[in-house]
């Protein structure tokens, strides 16, 4: 009869939901916002770029780009000349680089690409520009080498099987 309520709930909700919806954490509903930083339209960067932040490209970087753990975004109007390595890239503008996406690499219908590409997910939309080779073999973790073409180890001979 004389129950308290959330000012901000409505008011048909029976009070057994209302005390279940109360026993939940407040942390577990929204996930922590990742950091972003952003190269602008007008800012030009010459170096290498590390760090532990996503970054989104609007304007013009040459050099490298090392954010293995975190996403790497080159907008419409970004143009890079640099080699990329990052979680994940998404490129809408120019690259002109080698590029390593640890989990996918994404080129839109307005992405202009040349260079090589490795990831275990490749997506090239209908329209992008591409020119270079695609290897989808899983990304090596540091320190692991993966063996060349030419040095593997012949294939072991199939065991026969016994009358």
């Amino acid at each position: 009869m004389f129950e308290k309520r959330n000012p901000t709930e409505p008011k048909d909700v029976p009070a057994a939901v209302r005390t279940a919806q109360s026993n939940q954490p407040a942390t577990a509903a929204k996930p922590k916002p990742r950091a972003r930083a952003v190269i602008g339209p007008g800012i030009s960067v010459s170096g290498e770029v590390t760090g532990s932040e996503d970054l989104s490209i609007d304007g013009k970087l040459e050099g490298a780009i090392n954010l293995r753990d975190n996403a790497v975004s080159v907008g419409h109007s970004g143009e890079v000349r640099a080699n990329i390595i990052a979680s994940t890239v998404n490129i809408s503008g120019r690259v002109a680089g080698d590029i390593v996406g640890v989990e996918q690499v994404v080129l839109t219908k307005s992405a202009w690409v040349r260079g090589n590409i490795i990831a275990p997910r490749v997506n090239l939309e209908n329209g992008s520009k591409f020119k270079g080779s695609i290897d989808m073999d899983p990304v090596e973790e540091k320190g692991a080498k993966k063996p060349e073409a030419g040095k593997q180890p012949p294939p072991r001979p199939m065991p026969r099987a016994r009358p």
